[in-house]
């Protein structure tokens, strides 16, 4: 057996959450991020997912069935903490992969340290976005078109600050339901890898749909993937993940502790 140990690149170090937690879920607790104000978008998005209860749950758990341009790519229970930067994503073929904080590691015979990378962070990020909203080193800005695909929605446009981790060129554009505040649509760019140009030529968009309340707090129980232009809007679909057995339970730390 190899051993693979490796730090997380800028997209996961985001899930590290405040060392403070408010008392309950109200708009007078809202915590202030980095000395600076959060946005109205923000604030409601968070709220609307009951941001500072789902923190204070301990960890959830669910099983995810990932399908990518027709073949499946994944199919793995996942355990993630709610208020720490700890995951652990168990794959049916038996390959675990873990963080604890700090670093992360998987244990194969045979693995690209790429794909592996990319799994363990990028599908936990896409599950924690509307509690990640106000971390630090997140800026927002204005996004020019309110729409998509003739849907009105409101609208940021969320970057990195220089030097949040390895990968600060990351954006997301972000479209939240109008009435509900739930957050429906995230379109993204990637550039492990790859410059921002090159990134930008292929932007991809992640859209959350058929909400469930798991302890009164509304999850998305899928997901679809999709090509994304700015003038355009979602064009074809790439992909989907359904999110199964989804429960909230008390972490163990041995489960996110080095083998």
């Amino acid at each position: 057996m190899s051993k693979i140990s490796f730090f997380f690149c800028a997209t996961l170090l985001l899930m590290a959450c405040g060392s403070e937690m408010p008392e309950e879920s109200s708009p007078n607790h809202l915590p202030v991020i980095d000395h600076r104000d959060v946005n109205e978008f923000v604030m409601h998005t968070e709220m609307a997912h009951k941001k500072y209860d789902f923190q204070s749950k301990g960890a959830i758990e669910f099983d995810f069935r990932l399908v990518f341009r027709e073949q499946e790519r994944m199919n793995a229970h996942f355990t993630l903490l709610t208020g720490e930067a700890k995951g652990r994503i168990d794959q049916t073929d038996g390959l675990s992969m873990v963080h604890d904080g700090m670093e992360s590691w998987v244990i194969s015979d045979s693995i690209s340290n790429d794909e592996k990378r990319f799994d363990i962070y990028t599908w936990s990020y896409f599950f924690l976005l509307p509690y990640k909203l106000s971390d630090p080193g997140t800026a927002y800005s204005p996004f020019p078109t309110d729409s998509l695909n003739g849907i009105v929605y409101d609208t940021q446009k969320l970057t990195f600050d220089p030097g949040t981790g390895d990968a600060p060129d990351d954006w997301y554009v972000l479209y939240a339901d109008q009435q509900t505040a739930l957050l429906n649509v995230a379109a993204y760019i990637v550039t492990a890898n790859s410059s921002v140009a090159e990134a930008e030529e292929d932007p991809h968009a992640i859209k959350y749909e058929s909400y469930a309340l798991v302890d009164g707090i509304p999850i998305a129980t899928r997901w679809s993937f999709w090509g994304w232009q700015e003038d355009g809007g979602l064009t074809a679909q790439l992909g989907y993940a359904e999110l199964s057995n989804i429960r909230f339970s008390s972490p163990n730390a041995t489960d996110f502790t080095r083998p």
